[in-house]
């Protein structure tokens, strides 16, 4: 069969059994009858009342009839005016109905709200999580409409223009002037302090107070070259002239990229003890920079596209991350492989069920996607692509298909393909590596098969179109052969003298799959010590790790010239080994903190006592709190007796400045506490700073004891649980509802019932319905007289009646 009727078949199989079909209307995006041209915000911030008024007045067009339709959760519409005359509005659900005419140009919206999530506020508390006061907002995806009527969604781009009002002694942050979407509005106020780039006035941070110089250089001072870095690759030079990264308390994730302005969680801010295991900070400065190019000036165009987003921010961070060192490279790409070996496709064109999302892993698997493009093109040309696609005479919304022209008009190659396989389908190939030395030549034989088959044609599976390279180790060097993989199987031939000292498979990351290959220790051991790439090398280490051979694993380990990366894998192998040996010896003489934190996880891995007393010792002595935390975790593995004494122990600080070793702590306790730490859980300077991971402990502490101890433990955990009910964290909020369902009982229900009513945030209120049918199905209610007892389940009876028809609002909505 040929390789197009291969492709046609792989196309037409997957269409039958994924039961694709065309996308419904409305179901990507919306339709809209204007096109909002400016949003112009005058925006007033009440902290003490959580709430929140303004005016805002939208420049807009006509494009077809009907009414502007703008989004909107629980807002207080108290005027709608347009050319100085008022309109009438009403609402529908969560949306606001503007009935315009013809001519209209502005529309001036005067509005209240308080809302529970998309602004977000934070209260200094003597013992609580938040050390000042601030307000922060987060918009995407749809969040932005529980404080602003506006159209919330990525199709449509305009010129924002805001102007906040904070309380006195505040500084207010809004990213006005620039053209964008509306989820990349951001607004932040509190009393954050300014520091500027030395070099370039350009690049700022505002940060709290009192935070440490080291915290504000690891993220400042690397982001000129950044910008620069970046402008060279994409051809585009920063286009949104100043960029400040705002750092926030309890952020709802990482950080947000919003046009010109980035929003951080600010546990991004540490000091010198830890950055050195903290490489992660680093990329998610670049990640988020990266943005700017992709996301705000290159925006997706529906949610569906998103990985044109994230995807290239994760790809562009890790390019600038790997500069100087191929080897970063290597453990991204890894990484990311890891990580996109199953689920549905990255953006697939047709509707693929109710269990399928719009996009998924838009990360890990969008990265993949250009990784396998920059191998597949070569530099040059990829590069020249990229900038192809980048350079816009303006800002605009972007789908797949213009990536894939820019590329094949650079190239001259036809990609259709490529994105059919890796971005609108789902799954990854799996590959059977096999080799034969004789008579003078080397075969190497691969075979395909996919995740999915089909009982229709089970004698015709899916096949990939992939290209494959060899590199064949021989006394001479690396040898290296290329070929196309677009059936069953393909062998590639390479006449050699002598047999292979090792066979190498896809050693530049070309092909993202799942990959067994066969070769004897001895081979793997050359490739680990002498492949050309990086990712070769790797590979070996982890083969290796199936084996007994440890000896080559230890010389890299010990080798403080060998690359970090791969000492950190060699670390892995042999902890998947349990060569406790050669772990131990790391322990005492390896000086890379991110290298020890790898040898302390993979000591946690063998069973010897000496192993445990040199866990014990490394959670007590190391200078680095994170490599602690890893010497605390992996020690709980093999003697959770002794864990728990250091994490009962001041050898674990509580306080925010040992946030992750402080976790691991309330970890241990939960995986290994016995019923008397419950107390310690739930108490203290640990729960009040760090309400979350003591809650999670406090559930699975519960979750693991017997019926009786379970029930006299539980109410405690619940009432807790209940605190955290009318936590203004959405995050809060959601981890009480969690623990509720696992440990709540009939005196938590009133909570539940008056969040499930009140709660504005997404599925929210679903969960708490879900917890309380999950409370009265496990806990009988107390013996009440018999009309009593008719009236409770009438109640009940209609409580889960008016959830069911909340779902299907929900549903059709």
């Amino acid at each position: 069969m040929t390789a197009r009727r291969r492709r046609l078949q792989l196309l037409t199989l997957a269409t039958l059994s994924l039961g694709m079909a065309p996308d419904r209307r409305g179901e990507v995006a919306p339709d809209r009858t204007f096109d909002l041209k400016r949003l112009s915000l005058d925006l007033t911030l009440h902290p003490d009342e959580e709430a929140v008024s303004g005016v805002v007045t939208l420049t807009v067009q006509r494009l077809s009839p009907g009414p502007l339709v703008l989004d909107q959760v629980a807002l207080e519409i108290e005027a709608v005016a347009s050319g100085g005359a008022p309109v009438s509005w009403w609402t529908e659900g969560d949306l606001l109905i503007l009935p315009l005419a013809d001519d209209a140009r502005d529309v001036e919206i005067r509005y209240r709200a308080r809302p529970r999530t998309g602004m977000h506020f934070r209260h200094a508390t003597p013992k609580g999580p938040d050390a000042w006061d601030e307000v922060w907002t987060q918009g995407e995806d749809i969040d932005h409409r529980h404080w602003l009527p506006s159209w919330d969604h990525p199709g449509d781009r305009f010129i924002y223009e805001g102007r906040v009002t904070a309380p006195e002694g505040w500084t207010a942050f809004t990213n006005s002037g620039h053209d964008m979407v509306n989820y990349l509005i951001m607004v932040v106020a509190g009393r954050h302090e300014l520091h500027t780039h030395p070099a370039d006035p350009r690049v700022t941070v505002a940060a709290p107070p009192g935070t440490s110089p080291q915290a504000i250089s690891h993220v400042l001072d690397p982001v000129p070259e950044m910008m620069a870095w970046m402008g060279a690759r994409t051809g585009v030079p920063y286009p949104w002239g100043d960029y400040r990264q705002v750092f926030v308390q309890r952020f709802l994730y990482t950080a947000m990229e919003n046009t010109g302005a980035t929003v951080a969680a600010n546990k991004l801010l540490v000091d010198d003890r830890v950055i050195a295991t903290r490489s992660r900070i680093d990329r998610v400065v670049a990640h988020e920079l990266a943005h700017q190019w992709y996301g705000d000036w290159l925006t997706c165009r529906s949610w569906r596209e998103l990985w044109l987003n994230e995807g290239f921010a994760t790809f562009i961070a890790a390019d600038w991350q790997a500069r100087e060192d191929p080897w970063v490279w290597a453990d991204r790409v890894r990484h990311w492989f890891d990580h996109s070996s199953s689920g549905p496709a990255l953006a697939g064109r047709f509707h693929q069920g109710d269990d399928q999302p719009a996009n998924h892993n838009v990360y890990m698997k969008g990265a993949s996607a250009l990784q396998m493009l920059r191998t597949l093109l070569g530099e040059e040309t990829f590069w020249a692509g990229i900038r192809a696609y980048t350079q816009r005479p303006a800002p605009a919304l972007v789908e797949t298909h213009e990536l894939r022209r820019a590329l094949e008009d650079v190239s001259g190659r036809d990609l259709s393909w490529f994105f059919q396989q890796w971005v609108e389908l789902p799954h990854v190939p799996e590959l059977t590596v096999t080799d034969r030395f004789r008579d003078g030549e080397l075969q190497v034989t691969i075979r395909q098969s996919t995740a999915r088959r089909t009982t229709a044609h089970e004698d015709e599976p899916l096949y990939y179109t992939l290209p494959v390279t060899v590199a064949v180790g021989t006394a001479e060097g690396e040898r290296r052969v290329f070929g196309w993989l677009d059936d069953a199987t393909r062998q590639l031939t390479v006449p050699l003298e002598a047999p292979p000292r090792y066979i190498a498979f896809d050693p530049d990351g070309g092909i993202l799959a799942k990959i067994e290959q066969t070769q004897d220790p001895a081979r793997w051991a050359a490739q680990l010590r002498d492949a050309d790439a990086p990712l070769a090398r790797i590979a070996a280490a982890r083969a290796l790790a199936e084996t007994g051979a440890s000896e080559t694993l230890q010389t890299i380990l010990l080798d403080d010239t060998q690359p970090q990366t791969l000492r950190r894998e060699a670390a892995k192998a042999l902890g998947r080994q349990r060569a406790t040996t050669p772990l131990l010896a790391a322990a005492d003489s390896v000086t890379a903190e991110p290298v020890r934190g790898v040898v302390a996880a993979a000591l946690g891995r063998c069973p010897e006592p000496a192993a445990a007393n040199a866990l014990a010792e490394m959670a007590r002595r190391e200078s680095n709190p994170d490599v602690r935390g890893a010497a605390l975790q992996a020690l709980a593995r093999l003697n959770p007796e002794h864990a728990l004494r250091l994490a009962r122990s001041r050898t674990v600080p509580p306080d925010r400045e040992h946030h992750h070793l402080a976790s691991v702590a309330l970890g241990v306790l939960g995986e290994h506490g016995a019923p008397s730490d419950l107390g310690r859980i739930l108490s203290g300077p640990r729960v009040e700073r760090m309400p979350h991971p003591a809650l999670r402990a406090a559930v699975r502490l519960v979750g693991r004891q017997d019926d009786g101890t379970r029930a006299e433990l539980a109410p405690r955990v619940a009432r807790a649980a209940e605190e955290l009910l009318t936590d203004r964290d959405l995050r809060g909020r959601e981890l009480a509802v969690w623990a509720l369902e696992a440990v709540g009982d009939r005196q938590n229900l009133p909570a539940l019932e008056r969040l499930r009513r009140e709660e504005t945030a997404r599925g929210l209120s679903q969960k708490a319905g879900k917890a309380a049918a999950a409370i009265r199905s496990r806990a009988a209610p107390p013996a009440a007289p018999a009309a009593a007892d008719a009236r409770i389940e009438e109640l009940e009876s209609r409580i889960e009646a008016l959830e069911k028809e909340v779902e299907r609002w929900e549903e059709r909505r």
